[in-house]
């Protein structure tokens, strides 16, 4: 039986067709998909802007504990909810303060960004000896040295912040060989190893704060031009010769060596001190102001 092919669609046609139907399907869904990207990364970035400009607003200052809202709002283009709260946790001194900035879309579980910042202070103690001195301790050798004797303080017992509140908090390790060669950047660090720390020559690039549980000493000739505050909790900390710091806070449990040459603009408290050789030593109460970090989101 015969058919006739007047008005009939050949195969290569129908393939064609099917072929540019799918075409066209594939080319709205990667049109779906890319607008939906786009929305996913302006969602990010609104949320992004959002947590830094609350945490710029409230940052500096301490926070009351626990957790706040900071704003409601929507974001767009679809006016999606969005909350930003923070966290404020104390340490049980109260003189150490973590805060956190969460920023979240409501309707999107992990559509969130979070910054971080840690706030020190010193202590009524503290803030009180640095505004008679450079040095307070309960032993002074090498009080020869001084070039006023108003410059040291008698105390009875050392007590530091509780700087192991920090644990988890801040980067536990130092690279030595970078630390060595480039120096150190404006962060706080919660050292957990069980080694003596040599800080290099290079010095430091920004307020930086490291805490060791055991000794610290600085390279010969060292200089840090930005405030730095070092921390032994267990240990010794030594300012090698010739070391400048021009705001410095040093406290240690153990002892404090100043070696020949070194010029120290801060304060300085230890169980022992030692003062190796002519040193130039001034106070400056600013070297015992709150610190804070730099805001960071590697937590």
């Amino acid at each position: 039986m015969m058919y006739s092919a007047k008005g009939s669609i050949s195969l290569p046609c129908l393939l064609t067709a099917l072929l540019l139907a799918l075409s066209a399907q594939l080319s709205l869904l990667y049109a779906v998909r890319g607008y939906e990207s786009e929305k996913d990364f302006l969602r990010e970035q609104q949320l992004r802007l959002l947590c830094s400009s609350v945490l710029q607003a409230i940052g500096q200052e301490a926070r009351p504990p626990g957790r706040q809202l900071c704003y409601e709002g929507e974001l767009q283009p679809d006016s999606e909810p969005v909350t930003v709260t923070s966290e404020s946790i104390y340490s049980s001194d109260g003189f150490i303060d973590y805060l956190k900035v969460t920023a979240a879309a409501v309707n999107h579980a992990g559509a969130v960004q979070r910054l971080h910042r840690i706030r020190v202070s010193f202590g009524p103690q503290i803030q009180a000896l640095a505004a008679k001195g450079v040095l307070a301790g309960c032993s002074l050798t090498g009080d020869g040295y001084l070039q006023q004797a108003a410059l040291y303080t008698s105390i009875e017992e050392v007590k530091l912040p509780q700087m192991s509140f920090l644990r988890d908090k801040c980067p536990s390790v130092l690279n030595k060989k970078s630390v060595a060669e480039v120096g150190l950047s404006a962060r706080f660090y919660y050292l957990r190893n069980n080694n003596s720390l040599l800080l290099g020559t290079e010095g430091l690039h920004g307020p930086t704060m490291i805490v060791n549980p055991y000794s610290i000493t600085t390279a010969e000739g060292s200089y840090y031009p930005d405030r730095l505050v070092l921390i032994s909790e267990n240990g010794n900390i030594k300012l090698g010769a010739g070391t400048r710091l021009t705001q410095a806070l040093v406290l240690a449990k153990g002892k404090v060596t100043i070696c020949e040459g070194c010029q120290l603009n801060g304060f300085v408290m230890a169980d022992k001190i030692v003062i190796e050789g002519n040193a130039d030593l001034t106070p400056d109460t600013g070297a015992v102001e709150p610190m804070l970090t730099p805001y960071f989101n590697y937590l």
